[in-house]
């Protein structure tokens, strides 16, 4: 190969190196092109997210502004701006850049996205390009573009969630805040050393203005420390609610008032809310009512005695009237056992009518809630022998059996209405016996109280009658002893006062066999 041949081919040669490296020259210049766009995209990325970010941060900016101000931030994001306009539509609200066309027909390159709240669709984001441009992934949008929107409608959706409970929180507190002002029960918030940290205006009408920081006790009793059964103490010792019936206050209302803790995440008592609610008037017409019912009470009671008792007390009168007017007619022709005897008719005739009167004026008392109990604590074996020595005097054809312990605790009772009880329980025995049975008075310590029993083996009470044994004019047609009937209110009595004693009464009865009445009467126990 001659010289000149060498030459050529070294030319070509160096010419192909040549070309190949403009071509590494233009390729690595097309990557440098390509890697300063794509960090140009992610930095307007960036500057996008980090103005909403500061837009969102912005103090007293309303979600109207937020939304119209991002989307006056978008198009300046994409790659090409100057043809591009936004549209933010949520919460039946459109907010869009000045550039965007009224009508959404009349843009062909678009790009949305939809924003959720709480996992439910709430609007949309749209990001349009008024202009056709050369085509590139998505049409003219690039990829770098749709992941730009769905970061910005994650963070709208995140924004709107915060700002939505941030204003739910805030319509909460406020309408808290109105209804604690508002609210015309008496509110006093307190700490755990008794100083009043908060009060309602109801409070204030009552107690004045001044009151936070002050003791609690100061304000509301007048005191200078603290009352050792305070129901707030209660309340912080125990971690419990508590409640105080209607009392009076330093200002002469009647207060009803409730005690709540207030607990933090830990469990533990950080303040006490004292409740109190005015109920002077509505105790006034409890008052009121009370006395409408007893006097309705007392005008039936004495309907049904009138129309019940009138053959009862006639019956009494009517023997005082006869034999007074033989005594009064013929007093100097009656013999001294004559004269005697009429004189003891009437006077069984009086106290039979002392007795039905006596019976009619307890129940009246009873029924209208007006019988007064002078409690006080009671040998109760004394009062049941008592009982049962005057039985058996009254009635020698009867033979009365005492069974009763050694030892029994005492009671505490009204000893003159327990003793009406014992006598009432043991006549009717004795009415409804024959000559020569046993009537047995029984007592023993059942826990904490005393069972009474009083058993007889008479007549017994039919099964039909049993529920109406302690029911007002009850009597039944089988008695036995030839003494007049009564009213039929010795057991409703008997009922009325055992009850008001905290015990009960009943009775166990088979016909023909006899009957057993049972009462109990609480222990004097501490």
């Amino acid at each position: 190969m001659n010289d000149k041949d060498k030459t050529k081919r070294q030319f070509i040669n160096e010419l192909v190196e040549l070309r190949q490296r403009i071509a590494e020259f233009e390729a690595s210049n097309t990557e440098r092109k390509q890697l300063e766009h794509a960090l140009n995209e992610r930095v307007k990325e960036l500057n996008c997210l980090h103005g909403i970010a500061g837009i969102d941060e912005r103090p007293g900016i309303t979600p109207d502004e937020l939304y119209q101000e991002v989307a006056n931030l978008l198009p300046a994001s994409w790659q090409y701006p100057e043809i591009t306009c936004a549209r933010i539509t949520i919460n039946g609200k459109e907010f869009k850049t000045k550039n965007c066309p009224g009508s959404r027909g009349e843009v062909k390159w678009k790009q949305s996205s939809d924003i959720k709240v709480h996992g439910e669709r709430a609007g949309v984001v749209e990001v349009c390009y008024l202009e056709e441009r050369p085509e590139l992934d998505e049409g003219p949008f690039l990829k770098e573009e749709r992941l730009l929107i769905d970061a910005v409608v994650k963070q709208l959706g995140h924004i709107t969630e915060r700002k939505q409970a941030k204003e739910a929180l805030w319509e909460s507190s406020r309408f808290i805040s109105l209804l604690f002002a508002n609210i015309t029960d008496f509110i006093t918030v307190q700490d755990t050393d008794y100083n009043i940290i908060k009060v309602n205006k109801a409070v204030e009408r009552v107690f004045g203005k001044g009151l936070v920081g002050r003791k609690c006790y100061e304000v509301h009793q007048s005191r200078d420390n603290i009352c050792p059964d305070c129901p707030a103490a209660k309340v912080l010792a125990t971690g419990k609610p508590t409640h105080s019936s209607g009392v009076k206050n330093i200002h002469g209302m009647v207060i009803e008032k409730w005690f709540l803790p207030v607990k933090d995440e830990q469990g533990n008592i950080i303040a006490v809310i004292r409740q109190g609610r005015d109920i002077t008037e509505r105790k006034r017409v409890e008052e009121r009512i009370r006395e409408a019912e007893i006097l309705k009470k007392l005008d039936r009671l004495r309907a049904e005695l009138l129309a019940n008792v009138s053959h009862e007390l006639r019956t009494p009168l009517t023997t005082i009237k006869g034999y007074s007017t033989i005594l009064l007619d013929y007093d100097t022709r009656l013999r001294h056992n004559e004269k005697r005897r009429y004189l003891e008719s009437i006077d069984k005739a009086v106290n039979r009518l002392v007795r039905l009167i006596d019976q009619l004026i307890d129940m009246s008392r009873l029924e209208a809630g007006l019988m007064e109990m002078e409690k006080a604590i009671t040998s109760i074996s004394k009062l049941i022998r008592e009982a049962v020595v005057e039985a058996q005097i009254r009635t020698p054809r009867r033979k009365l059996v005492l069974n009763l312990p050694k030892r029994l605790p005492r009671v505490n009772i009204d000893a003159r209405h327990i003793r009406e009880v014992l006598d009432n329980l043991i006549d009717n025995a004795i009415k409804y016996s024959g000559e020569g049975k046993e009537i047995v008075v029984k007592v023993r310590r059942v826990r904490r109280k005393l069972l009474i029993s009083i058993a007889d083996q008479g007549v017994g009470i039919p099964a039909d009658e049993l529920e109406r044994v302690f029911s007002r004019m009850y009597r039944s047609k089988q008695r036995l002893s030839d003494e007049p009937g009564g009213m039929g209110l010795g057991l409703a009595i008997c009922q009325r006062l055992v009850a008001a004693h905290g015990g009960r009464i009943w009775v166990k009865s088979e016909e023909g066999k006899g009957s057993t009445f049972f009462f109990t009467l609480p222990l004097a126990i501490k």
